[in-house]
């Protein structure tokens, strides 16, 4: 049985209420009378124009179906069809060019090219590992995946196979050797590497110096010059980092003494409030939410148990790394995190308007997302830009979509 607040012309489930007033005020934060009674209005307002909305689909889809029984086995001329589709509002003329100018983006949305994970919000143990997933291994991915075949001297057993990791650090190298080369030599001739003044130097079994064949791919290093435990190259605003470590298992037996290859992978991850997830209640809705605000404020955390053994996983820290110019800089150690909020015809029973009636989903994500956002925007590295990214889906046509910059800027 679920219990509800009166405030205003709005039912506002308890737990909801509570989650706002306790977990998402601050000092500069409050969540007083005024609060209630103007979200109250504001959510009367948007309820009144998505309802009409959704409404219009209903007209549009009635409309479709009816012409495709009414044209059933008959020939499918695809320019009829899209008269009929313009002639009743589905499909609009398109306008004019135009062009976006949003400020405050980040980089892995304006400007550098990477993959991107889509991972269900209410887990926080798939939340945590899709966050830490910006840096993977990529032995890891070569030894476990079919890009090396599966069946031999190469198969994948209980224990580490010998030839498999061979062939693993023979296929790593030649990546290297493809998007970082060496001037004239192979990375399986290299014994020793150093960073002299502000230059990265490599050194082969006779003592001969080496460098990248372009010395501008050499971007940082963590550790002493001398003795660097990583370094930092980077190809078309990619990073990938080598490893050093001659005490390792892998890198003791490695010329390099190279343990592993960390190559920048999921640059971002869209935190998934629909299609992934199954959020019945409100407690699932202050569930979803609990973990975006762990995410935000990093305070997110999971006990996981393998057999006997038990650890906590969490999320990553930014890494300290040296320029060549001798000043310190971070790198990202977490993916750039956006929400996906549901689209326009879910409705939820966390807020019921006067006659009892859920209102829409969408609407009350977009104000838990901001809240949480307000909540942590001083704590949170995830954006360097302060912004939030909103992921919104299944809008149809140029009035949804208003409607979505409607709620936001209203929220």
């Amino acid at each position: 049985m679920q219990e509800y607040i009166k405030i205003h012309n709005h039912y506002i489930n308890k737990l909801l209420y509570k989650f706002i007033c306790d977990d998402l005020s601050s000092n500069t934060i409050s969540f007083d009378k005024s609060f209630w009674v103007t979200l109250s209005d504001i959510l009367s307002s948007l309820d009144k124009n998505r309802n009409t909305l959704i409404k219009e689909r209903e007209a549009f889809q009635n409309k479709i179906n009816k012409w495709h029984l009414e044209n059933k086995n008959k020939f499918f001329n695809k320019e009829d069809y899209k008269s009929f589709l313009y002639k009743i509002g589905y499909l609009v003329p398109e306008k004019e060019d135009f062009k976006i100018k949003t400020k405050n983006i980040d980089d892995e949305i304006s400007s550098l090219a990477g993959p991107q994970l889509v991972v269900p919000l209410l887990n926080a143990r798939y939340a945590i590992n899709a966050a830490n997933a910006r840096w993977g291994s990529l032995y890891d991915a070569l030894y476990g995946t079919d890009i090396i075949p599966n069946k031999g001297k190469l198969k994948i057993s209980n224990n580490y196979n010998q030839n498999r990791g061979a062939e693993v650090i023979k296929l790593a190298k030649s990546h290297l050797e493809k998007y970082f080369p060496l001037a004239g030599y192979s990375y399986h001739d290299v014994k020793n590497v150093q960073i002299i003044g502000s230059k990265l130097n490599f050194f082969l079994s006779d003592s001969k110096m080496v460098k990248l064949a372009n010395e501008k791919q050499f971007v940082g290093y963590i550790g002493q010059k001398k003795s660097p435990d990583e370094i930092i190259l980077e190809q078309n605003g990619l990073k990938i980092r080598l490893q050093i470590d001659k005490l390792d298992p892998i890198g003791k037996n490695d010329n390099l003494n190279l343990k592993d290859i960390k190559v920048e992978s999921a640059l971002s991850v869209i935190m998934d409030c629909e299609d992934s997830i199954v959020s019945v209640d409100t407690y699932d809705k202050v569930s979803t939410f609990k973990n975006w605000l762990g995410l935000l404020d990093e305070t997110i955390q999971v006990k996981i148990s393998n057999n006997e053994e038990s650890f906590i996983r969490k999320l990553n820290s930014d890494l300290e790394y040296v320029l060549p110019n001798g000043r310190i800089n971070k790198l990202k150690g977490r993916s750039l995190l956006l929400i996906r909020n549901v689209g326009h015809l879910m409705t939820t029973s966390s807020i019921l308007d006067k006659d009892k009636n859920e209102i829409g989903e969408g609407i009350v994500d977009a104000l838990l997302t901001s809240l949480c956002y307000l909540k942590t925007i001083g704590k949170s590295s995830n954006s360097k830009s302060k912004s939030l990214y909103i992921v919104k889906p299944k809008m149809h046509g140029p009035k949804e979509v208003k409607f979505s910059v409607d709620t936001f800027s209203i929220i």
